[in-house]
């Protein structure tokens, strides 16, 4: 399952932009498939905790 838009929004991108956020969302919970919201949510908190623990950072210059 792919989460919609997905390929189109880089990760610092979607961790700094709630418009991009909910945009994800609303396409994942229009595909009505538990795995693909699922994964969107996993998706949006985990880049979130990467901006804020400095990760997004740190593997952007690795």
């Amino acid at each position: 399952m792919k989460i919609p838009e997905q390929s189109e929004i880089g990760d610092r991108e979607l961790a700094t932009s709630p418009d991009k956020q909910f945009a994800l969302l609303e396409a994942a919970y229009a595909s009505k498939e538990e795995e693909v919201i699922d994964q969107t949510l996993y998706l949006i908190v985990d880049v979130r905790r990467q901006l804020k623990q400095g990760l997004l950072d740190w593997i952007e210059n690795e």
